[in-house]
């Protein structure tokens, strides 16, 4: 009979196996908040990384749950093991989530890194960019994590981290108030870059047209702010310091109303109109430039346009639009990559990530008309 090779027992499951029989016993009780892993690595006198390890490995068995933002606690018997199952809250009736490319692309993103189920739930009372649905509907014992979808209200978030032990990252929303993790756009660069190329085509009256600042709406987009702040921040690098006059505000995160401001542009003379726009969707500079040669100019020779998303579309047109590019998948991948982290009970810490942009010229921007 052949012997078995001896199977050495590291300290991670040394650990482990010692906070099992702590539960198994009762000396930990159900419900019970664990030291904090630096506290237990000090006692035991080894690194925390290695504690971190062996509570990670009951999360996954369902022995102990992490709350993001209050410690770790004992598991109710027969709690739910780590299945890779998402949750993915947004603003927006479900419709919304069908048709949007935005949105599509950040779910394909999540679920390259997941390979599971993405549950989603969306509210269908209220404005998109406002509050999430409501928390009696949603389903914590189905997720093993929940990813926040153009959910801008503080409160909402706050009130959400309150209700559920699962991971909760937030997508496209910069909180201020609230303490959690986040992946954004690098919005103000993108802007910024789209106002620095025009400048150097010499242009000097470059408008924006996009959301007003605070406090004209209660529920802001801070994409669309970072925006606004990307194209006032070049000029004033420019030495243009007025621009409240070059700035055009939507009523929502759409193209409708364009129409009227351009109108409004082409009614001033010719040596105060903006010679080129910034525009802070794609869908708004392509509506733009349609009612731009609708009035008889050519573009671009008499009037320039940048927009930002790099859709489909963008691609399509005549001319060819300068955009903003960005790869809003790595929203939705990293946003899993972090679920799956908090689960493995890996940096603990809340996280900001920021995907980068790429600006991508075509044929829309031509230097200004003489």
């Amino acid at each position: 009979m052949s012997e078995k090779p001896i199977r050495w027992v590291t300290k991670a499951e040394q650990i482990e196996q010692m906070i099992r029989e702590q539960i198994r016993s009762g000396e930990l009780k159900i419900g019970e908040k664990l030291e904090a892993e630096t506290a237990i690595a000090r006692q035991l006198g080894v690194h925390r990384l290695t504690v971190n390890k062996a509570m990670a490995s009951l999360v996954r068995d369902g022995l102990l749950r992490r709350v993001q933002g209050r410690g770790t606690f004992v598991a109710e018997p027969g709690g739910r093991k780590f299945t890779g199952t998402l949750g993915v809250l947004y603003s927006a009736p479900a419709d919304r989530v069908r048709t949007d490319s935005f949105y599509g692309r950040i779910i394909d993103g999540i679920r390259e890194v997941t390979g599971g189920d993405v549950l989603l739930l969306g509210n269908a009372t209220t404005a998109f960019g406002m509050a999430g649905p409501p928390l009696d509907e949603v389903a914590f014992d189905r997720v093993d994590g929940l990813i926040l979808l153009e959910v801008f209200d503080e409160e909402y978030i706050a009130n959400l981290l309150k209700r559920t032990s699962v991971p909760v990252v937030v997508v496209d929303f910069e909180p201020r108030k609230v303490s959690c993790d986040y992946a954004i756009l690098d919005n103000f660069s993108a802007s910024r870059a789209c106002t620095e190329h025009l400048l150097k085509l010499g242009h000097r009256r470059i408008a924006h047209v996009g959301e007003p600042p605070p406090p004209q709406k209660r529920f802001v987009d801070p994409a669309w702010q970072d925006r606004r702040r990307g194209w006032e921040e070049a000029l004033k690098q420019a030495g243009i310091a007025e621009t409240a006059a070059l700035f055009y505000p939507l009523a929502g995160r759409s193209s409708a109303g364009v129409e009227t401001h351009l109108a409004k542009a082409l009614q001033m003379p010719a040596s105060k109109r903006p010679t080129a726009w910034v525009c802070a969707g794609d869908d708004i500079a392509l509506q733009l430039i349609f009612q731009a040669q609708k009035s008889g100019l050519r573009v671009p020779e008499e009037m320039s346009f940048t927009g930002f998303g790099d859709f489909d579309p963008a691609s399509w047109t005549v001319p060819k639009l300068t955009t903003c590019r960005a790869d809003f998948a790595e929203l939705g991948r990293w946003a899993a990559r972090r679920i799956a982290e908090r689960n493995d009970g890996t940096d603990d810490k809340p996280v900001r990530h920021v995907v980068p942009v790429e600006l991508v010229i075509r044929e829309s921007c031509a230097p200004p008309p003489k």
